[in-house]
C-alpha cells in the first residue's frame, strides 16, 4: 500500500525476536518494516517502540531496543525512533497494560495532529496483543489507525504477504457514535431559517421548543413531513451552536418512514 501521508508505526519489542530470531532471520519488526514483500515497507517516517522497564533503565527490554534501533538505523538513517517506557511489573496482565496504553495512546495522538498510526501487535506477550485488538476495535484508539501482524519466515505459505491488516469486525456503540458525528452539513448549505423573520404564531413556537430541546444533551428527532423544513430546521442548529455536532446527533425521518 502507498500512502501520500507517512504514517507512525507504534509497536512493543519483541524480547525474544528483536531485531532477530533464534534462527538469525529478522524478527517483526525489522520484518515489517524492511522485508521486499511487507506491503508496508517504506511507509513510515517514525517508530515508536514501547518497552517494559521496570524502573532501572537497564532492563533487557531496553537492551533489546538499543540493539533494534541500531539495525533500523543502518537501514534507514531517517526514520525517526523514539522510545517510550512502560514501567509495568507484568507483561501478562491486561488491565496493567491497558491502564498504560490508554493514558498514552491519547498524548501520542495530541502531539502527531491526526497522523496515520499503524499497530504491530506481533511483538509483545499475547497479552499486550490483546489489549490491542480490544482498543482498536471498540474505538478507544482514535481513527486514523490500522492493527497489522507479520509472519516469520519459516511460518508462510508460498505466495503470501509478509504482513497483513488485522479486522475482526467488532461493532459497538462507541464506533457507530463516532462514524455519525463525522457526518457534517456540506459547508456551501444554505441556511435560511432566520427566527427574526417569523410571523406566524406556530413557526415561533416550533422555534421555542426546538431552543428548549436543544439544550438537552441527547439525540434529535426531527418529524415532519417532506418539504416542512426538517433540514434546513437541522443545519440551523448546526450553524448556530445550540448544540455541537459532536455531542449530539440529528436524525431527520418522514411521517411516512414512521411505523
Amino acid at each position: 500500500m502507498t500512502r501520500t501521508t507517512k504514517a507512525t508505526l507504534l509497536t512493543w519489542i519483541a524480547k525474544q525476536n528483536d531485531p532477530f530470531n533464534r534462527n538469525g532471520s529478522p524478527g517483526p519488526n525489522l520484518t515489517l518494516l524492511f522485508d521486499p514483500g511487507s506491503p508496508f515497507a517504506g511507509q513510515f517516517d517514525e517508530i515508536l517502540v514501547l518497552y517494559r522497564d521496570g524502573g532501572n533503565g537497564e532492563s533487557e527490554e531496553y537492551r533489546k531496543v538499543l540493539e533494534l534501533e541500531k539495525e533500523i538505523r543502518s537501514r534507514d538513517s531517517g526514520l525517526r525512533i523514539v522510545k517510550r517506557p512502560w514501567m509495568g511489573s507484568d507483561p501478562t496482565d491486561h488491565a496493567e497494560i491497558h491502564d498504560f496504553l490508554r493514558l498514552e495512546i491519547p498524548k501520542i495522538r495530541r502531539d502527531r495532529n491526526g497522523k496515520p498510526l499503524v499497530v504491530h501487535i506481533s511483538p509483545g506477550t499475547p497479552s499486550m496483543q490483546t489489549v490491542w485488538v480490544l482498543m482498536a476495535e471498540t474505538g478507544e484508539i482514535e481513527p486514523p489507525v490500522e492493527l497489522v501482524k507479520t509472519y516469520r519466515v519459516e511460518d508462510r505459505q508460498l505466495g503470501e504477504p509478509t504482513a497483513v491488516g488485522v479486522h475482526v469486525g467488532l461493532d459497538t456503540f462507541f464506533k457507530v457514535y463516532q462514524r455519525n458525528q463525522q457526518i457534517a452539513r456540506p459547508e456551501h448549505e444554505a441556511v435560511e431559517w432566520d427566527p427574526r423573520r417569523f410571523q406566524s404564531a406556530r413557526l415561533k413556537a416550533v422555534y421555542a421548543e426546538a431552543r428548549r430541546f436543544a439544550q438537552v444533551k441527547v439525540p434529535l428527532l426531527i418529524l415532519g413531513e417532506r418539504g416542512t423544513g426538517k433540514t434546513t430546521l437541522a443545519a440551523w442548529f448546526y450553524k448556530t451552536g445550540i448544540f455541537h455536532p459532536r455531542r449530539m446527533g440529528v436524525r431527520k425521518l418522514q411521517q411516512d418512514q414512521i411505523h
